[in-house]
Parts: C-alpha cells; structure tokens; sequence
C-alpha cells in the first residue's frame, strides 16, 4: 500500500467462495501476533484529513510513528457489492501525547468496488472510538495542552 510502511507478523483465515460472478469474502480476520509491529502512514490524505479537526489531526500524527500491541482486521461480504471491513487498532506513539495509548475502531460498510473505482476517501471524526489520555477519552475534546508540545512525528520507525 502506498505511504505506509509496518513491521509485524499476522496470520488468520480468509475464506473465499465464488458464486458465478461475485466473490464473497467470508469473516476474514488478520491478527497480528503477540509481539505487535509498527506501522508508520505518511499518506498526504492525512494533511487533508488533518484540517477538518484536532482530533483527527492527533490521530494522523500518532499514525506516523505507531507502535501497535493489537492490530485486527477483518473482512466481511461480497467483493462485487456491500462489503464490510473492520480495524482494529491498539497501541502508542512517542511522538504524541507522550506515548499515552491509541484505540482505533475503525469500520467500513461500502460497496468496495464502487468506492474505489470512483477513489473516494471517507474523512471525519466518528471513526475516531477511542483515544486515551486522563481527560481525553472518545471524542471528548483535548482539555490539556500534551497534545500541542508534542512533535509531529516526521521520522517513522523503519520496518
């Protein structure tokens, strides 16, 4: 995938079945295992995505730099129609909020193929469930200042 790098292992199942023209791709789910990975996206979708809102700006800085203990995805539907994908994402960066952790829970019921073909991104707030720190939970806003001190993460971990 462009603009991401990550470093872990994963395994899991992803069971395919065809049925004349659609591929149905069958509760798919991807884990890392349990000595986690890093994963660094430096996409410029998140400088665009970044302007919309503080906490999505936090979120994409974390995202350069994550150091994850938990990473799921999971894939559900058919291929040629609705389809829904599903992250799961647990970890820190020491690049924001001094390495206070991050839950992402991320879901996408779509036409996939619909949705790339037309190469629309989706960007906003309600993806963000969780993100934890004292004060800062959910989409509560920041009500301390960590966030603004902390640096913008430009220097990802390599794989």
């Amino acid at each position: 995938l462009p603009d991401i790098r990550a470093n872990g292992t994963v395994s899991g199942t992803f069971p395919v079945e065809l049925q004349g023209a659609n591929v149905f791709i069958r509760d798919a789910i991807l884990r890392a295992d349990e000595e986690g990975g890093t994963i660094a996206y430096t996409g410029s979708v998140a400088d665009a995505a970044s302007q919309a809102d503080e906490r999505v700006d936090m979120a994409f800085r974390a995202l350069r730099n994550f150091e994850f203990s938990v990473l799921e995805v999971g894939a559900d539907g058919n291929l040629t129609g609705s389809m829904m994908i599903t992250l799961e994402l647990v970890g820190t960066s020491p690049d924001v909020l001094g390495g206070a952790p991050f839950a992402f829970n991320i879901g996408v019921d779509s036409e996939l193929s619909k949705l790339i073909r037309s190469s629309q991104s989706v960007t906003g707030t309600d993806w963000l469930a969780e993100v934890s720190n004292g004060a800062l939970t959910g989409n509560a806003a920041a009500e301390d200042d960590d966030d603004e001190n902390a640096t913008t993460g430009d220097n990802p971990s390599d794989p």
